[in-house]
């Protein structure tokens, strides 16, 4: 069974808003992953790569700054899926989309939409269960959160 888990950036990017995803992402610090020495290099290629190609400087520098960035990096040193609404589109110079940069480096990603079927999440009206939670990075061996 695969697991949902995401990196810091994108939790810091969510606990930024007052609302109640700020408040779910601040009780599942778990759920969130840091950069480790593994994903050095990655992210060195990722940002190489960014800057290389032909997009906008301001493309290059929103990537850059924001989790899509991490996540692709993230993804590349462990070997995961990255879950996107983006869809790809490689003529695209003004924005640097997350399905490009996956496919630039050989990582896997996926629709959300796509992601529940393939895992089989059903939705019952009425009750709550936190044995599957959705994020942005799809693992196999998440830490566990609650």
């Amino acid at each position: 069974m695969a697991r949902a888990c995401s990196t810091d950036k994108v939790r810091q990017e969510l606990a930024a808003g007052a609302d109640e995803l700020s408040t779910w992402v601040g009780k599942r610090s778990a759920f969130f992953l840091s950069p480790d020495a593994q994903t050095l290099p990655s992210l060195q290629a990722v940002s190489q790569w960014a800057t290389s190609r032909d997009f906008t400087p301001a493309a290059v520098a929103e990537f850059l700054s924001v989790a899509d960035f991490e996540l692709v990096a993230y993804a590349h040193a462990h070997g995961h899926t990255v879950v996107a609404h983006e869809r790809p589109n490689p003529l695209s110079k003004r924005r640097i989309l997350i399905p490009d940069a996956c496919e630039a480096f050989g990582v896997s990603w996926t629709s959300p939409y796509e992601m529940l079927r393939s895992s089989g999440a059903q939705f019952v009206l009425g009750s709550y269960s936190p044995a599957f939670e959705v994020g942005h990075i799809q693992r196999r061996h998440c830490p566990s959160w609650s």
